[in-house]
């Protein structure tokens, strides 16, 4: 019995496409969902785009009606069983096919992307930039993956595109998603309507022995701009991302996966999902020094690159001769103690050597001379600690905006 036969048994299918020798749809005989499920008969294959489930007709045979591997195999050959067999709980499977997103929306989301990149390359995107710097990213890594700064939330070429921090997910030519880092309120980032899930890094892998897998693009950036060179990065983009079958060929040639979600539960989640991917291939690496991620390890002074090439798991804070880095050890120094005066001013001389600005409330940056005034009105020893809210730093008054905002 053909599989479209077999399965219109079960629901009532009716061809939406004439693409791959036709496409057929229906609800799903397994989770009942609406429109969602798809056959192909000639290539053999259905999937269920609401819970995943697909496979061939012995595949559909032993999921939904309890059948074993040989007396699926018969039944496929043969004639359709006229007393069902006890159906048994076998979960559906996870792997899913993915396509990016249509023509039409990949050109609005690069419309999107110019926009908002032009935009935090602008005045408009000082702070924004600031921010991103306090993340340990610098301009060429920030060009390099085309992240940019939406300052309003507003329609951009036909797409609702939140206020924040925009990052685009781009793979063998194509935008898969645009991610938004909003500044306030859940959930902390929203995906523009129509992105599908993509493997943010895809590009830029070089074929290496060794991949790094962290949990977020901030993450992803920040590692692959510190070791990029002795190894590759991915991320899905989010803890419950899932892989899709089409992005499996891109773990093919890596020997090692070094899995470095985040060090929480559902950090921990996405590790398991990964490892059971790579196999033998696969150990959890957990973010350095104890630290929640990678970038709060590199805000807190620990030597990523140290970590990952001598595999120094201890990963103690190292004083660094890069001025950014300096400026940015001296502040999470300050704010772990920060009625220490000694400290503050310490911050503050870093700051200055770095170049970092200091924003007045008309967002002006008075450089040196506002850093020191800034010294004079804070440190004091019962200055209280910064606030390190995200959206004070992108809009707050001089004194919020001297505190960088260092929470993910």
């Amino acid at each position: 019995m053909d599989l479209l036969t077999l399965i219109g048994s079960d629901t009532t299918l009716k061809r939406v496409a004439t693409t791959n020798g036709g496409e057929f749809a229906g609800a799903c005989p397994k989770c009942s969902g609406k429109d969602r499920f798809r056959v192909w008969p000639e290539r053999g294959r259905f999937w269920c785009r609401h819970c995943g489930w697909q496979g061939d007709d012995i595949q559909y045979l032993r999921d939904l009606r309890g059948l074993s591997f040989v007396e699926a195999k018969a039944q496929a050959r043969g004639a359709f069983p006229t007393v069902p067999s006890k159906p048994r709980n076998t979960p559906a499977p996870e792997r899913r096919s993915i396509q990016p997103p249509p023509a039409d929306w990949q050109a609005q989301a690069r419309e999107v992307i110019t926009t908002c990149s032009a935009a935090l390359w602008s005045d408009a995107g000082v702070r924004a930039r600031t921010w991103l710097h306090a993340r340990g990213l610098t301009d060429d890594t920030l060009q390099a993956w085309h992240v940019g700064y939406n300052p309003t939330s507003r329609t951009i070429a036909g797409l609702y595109v939140a206020r924040g921090i925009v990052i685009p997910c781009e793979a063998a030519g194509e935008v898969w998603y645009l991610n938004v880092r909003q500044p306030e309120g859940e959930p902390k980032y929203l995906k523009v309507a129509g992105s599908r899930a993509g493997l943010f890094g895809v590009d830029l892998l070089a074929g290496l022995a060794d991949v790094y897998v962290v949990e977020g693009e901030f993450d992803a950036m920040l590692l692959r701009q510190e070791i990029g060179d002795v190894a590759d990065v991915l991320t899905l983009g989010a803890a419950g991302g899932r892989l899709a079958d089409e992005q499996l060929i891109y773990l093919l040639g890596a020997e090692r996966f070094h899995v470095a979600t985040d060090s929480d539960e559902e950090g921990e989640k996405a590790a398991a999902h990964w490892l059971e991917l790579v196999g033998k291939r696969g150990q959890r690496t957990a973010p350095p020094g104890g630290h929640k991620d990678v970038t709060d390890a590199w805000q807190a002074g620990v030597d990523l690159r140290a970590w990952a090439i001598e595999g120094d798991t201890d990963s103690a804070p190292v004083a660094s001769t890069d001025p950014n880095t300096a400026a940015l050890q001296a502040h999470v120094a300050w704010t772990a103690n920060p009625h220490s005066l000694e400290l503050g001013q310490a911050y503050v001389r870093a700051a200055i050597v770095a170049g970092f600005p200091c924003f007045d409330d008309d967002g002006v940056d008075q450089g040196t001379q506002g850093w020191q005034e800034w010294a004079e009105r804070e440190l004091t020893p019962a200055a209280p600690a910064p606030d390190d809210d995200y959206w004070r730093f992108i809009e707050g008054t001089a004194d919020e905006a001297a505190a960088f905002a260092l929470a993910d």
